[in-house]
């Protein structure tokens, strides 16, 4: 079953792949939108990896 986190956290690795992408095409021209791009890939990899626990958590309190 798909809840709403396993969509989320799909939206959110789609966002950064998208990132990643654009920082290797050689798009960027200044070092301060590198790393404000930086900055938000960080920011996506820390929200899935909250949303990854969360997931843990609530699977083992449905398996209790």
């Amino acid at each position: 079953m798909t809840t709403i986190l396993d969509v989320l956290s799909l939206e959110i690795k789609k966002r950064e792949k998208e990132l990643v992408e654009f920082l290797g095409s050689g798009a960027i021209k200044e070092y301060a939108e590198y790393r404000e791009i930086c900055g938000v890939i960080r920011g996506l990899r820390t929200a899935d990896s909250y949303l990854t626990d969360l997931v843990r958590k609530q699977e083992r309190y449905e398996d209790e």
